[in-house]
């Protein structure tokens, strides 16, 4: 027998043995009554995760859409959010912009399953906007819901009135924090067209890989509630309310880079099928506003309705660029929801974002 055969054979067993303490076992070590309630529900648990996969099997082309070796996800990161208003008229305009509001998440996930928390621990990063977001990736279907809180939103007013001096032409008027709340609902649900060859979920929830570049058209659907409260202090606040609900269709890639690399880009645009809008005002400010109104001018009311020249625009940018070594990985991704407007030759846009940048590791 050679003298190398057993340092071979030796070899081979050590790196077996590391190789199988990275995944998780078929039952958890230990005794009691507690670790065997453990045990029976992963069993359970384990039983109807594996009829799942046998039949997502048989729906994916596994030259294109794969699943990892290890069963449990660990995953930490930085939520950032943020927001900005904006309106463009031949009379000036605005533009409104939160300042970022950041937190902390920690994520696990076991086989798809995943529970995540987020926090901003001590106040760190010192802002009191607040933000709520969940998303979850199917093999056919996405869903996305976002909460936003703005209180910080500040700016200038910007008037460009023919009517004014030369001194006066350009005039800028400071909009400080607190003075413009905003806040804004969006849920929205996407159909991917080609699912068998294209996943979302390798790009955004990292519990599959995308092996091939590869895309897919889209169908979508929006609902979007936005309301903004504007305090003019011993006048009292104006309120404008939106709902709206969008149907549209876009395009998704993933782009297969060389060196573990994934890019996906994808674009939704929507128009606005159901549209309502609402304006609430104090009693003081539509007192006002009679009283120094034009000769022929409409009274104001209390609460108005409106409408738009032309029916919304919503659109929904997607983007994530992840980067794979060993059982690690790490990324950046993020999404934007954007509606705009037109109305008696102004045009308005409403903008919220949420990006993620994490670090995780496959066990």
């Amino acid at each position: 027998m050679s003298r190398r055969l057993p340092i071979v054979l030796l070899t081979l067993l050590i790196t077996a043995q590391a190789s199988a303490q990275v995944h998780i076992p078929d039952t958890i070590p230990g005794k009691g009554f507690v670790i065997g309630q453990l045990n029976l529900a992963k069993h359970i648990m384990d039983f109807f995760l594996d009829k799942r996969d046998e039949a997502n099997a048989t729906k994916l082309d596994t030259a294109y859409v794969g699943n990892y070796p290890e069963k449990l996800m660990f995953s930490a990161g930085l939520t950032t959010s943020g927001g900005q208003l904006r309106t463009f008229s031949e009379n000036g305009g605005y533009e409104l912009n939160s300042d970022m509001s950041r937190s902390i998440s920690l994520r696990a996930c076991y086989r798809g399953l995943a529970i995540s928390f987020s926090a901003n621990p001590f106040n760190m990063f010192g802002n009191s906007d607040s933000e709520f977001d969940i998303s979850l990736y199917g093999d056919k279907t996405v869903f996305d819901f976002m909460y936003q809180n703005s209180e910080t939103l500040n700016g200038q007013f910007t008037s460009t009135n023919t009517e004014q001096t030369d001194s006066e032409e350009g005039l800028n008027n400071i909009v400080e924090k607190g003075m413009i709340n905003r806040r804004t609902l969006t849920f929205g649900g996407m159909y991917v067209f080609n699912s068998r060859r294209f996943s979302y979920a390798a790009a955004f929830d990292q519990t599959c890989m995308q092996k091939r570049s590869c895309g897919s058209v889209l169908l979508g659907a929006n609902y979007i509630y936005n309301r903004l409260r504007i305090n003019f202090q011993e006048f009292g606040n104006v309120y404008i309310k939106t709902k709206m609900i969008g149907i549209g269709g876009g395009y998704a890639y993933n782009f297969v880079l060389p060196h573990n690399w994934l890019i996906s880009a994808s674009g939704l645009m929507e128009i606005g099928a159901w549209v309502k809008n609402r304006s609430e005002l104090s009693q003081t400010i539509v007192d006002i506003y009679n009283k120094y109104r034009d000769e022929g001018t409409e009274e104001l009311h209390t609460e108005e309705t409106f409408s738009f020249d032309m029916p919304p625009v919503i659109l929904t940018p997607r983007t994530a660029f992840i980067h794979q070594f060993g059982r690690y990985y790490i990324g950046l991704t993020g999404i934007a929801t954007m509606h705009f407007e037109k109305n008696e030759g102004d045009i308005d846009s409403n903008i919220v974002f949420v990006s993620d940048l994490l670090f995780g590791i496959r066990l």
